[in-house]
């Protein structure tokens, strides 16, 4: 019995690897980013449930200060906020970016 439970226990480390390399695999063979496929997803929900109310403001998405929003924008997102690690953050950082104002795409 202890045998048996023994070979079954050491039979999930193959499965565990074959598991994970398929799905990495599947990840990678996958055409186009799929962040930007979750975000054309999310603007498109949004646009179709706010329609008549719909603002140039509806679609916000964080964005670390050094990162470019021009794929985003074009995406649909109309807002990028900066987005500070809470555990890294200085004053000057943020007053920074306030100072900078908003990044055109």
């Amino acid at each position: 019995m202890l045998t048996y439970v023994g070979r079954r226990v050491l039979a999930v480390v193959p499965v565990l690897f074959g598991v994970t390399l398929a799905v990495f695999s599947m990840l990678f063979l996958v055409p186009g980013d799929p962040v930007k496929i979750m975000l054309a997803e999310f603007v498109t929900t949004i646009t179709d449930f706010r329609q008549p109310k719909r603002t140039p403001y509806d679609i916000a998405v964080a964005l670390p200060p050094s990162a470019d929003p021009a794929p985003y924008a074009k995406a649909g997102a109309t807002w990028w906020p900066a987005e500070f690690p809470p555990e890294t953050v200085s004053l000057d950082q943020v007053r920074g970016v306030l100072r900078d104002g908003p990044i055109e795409p």
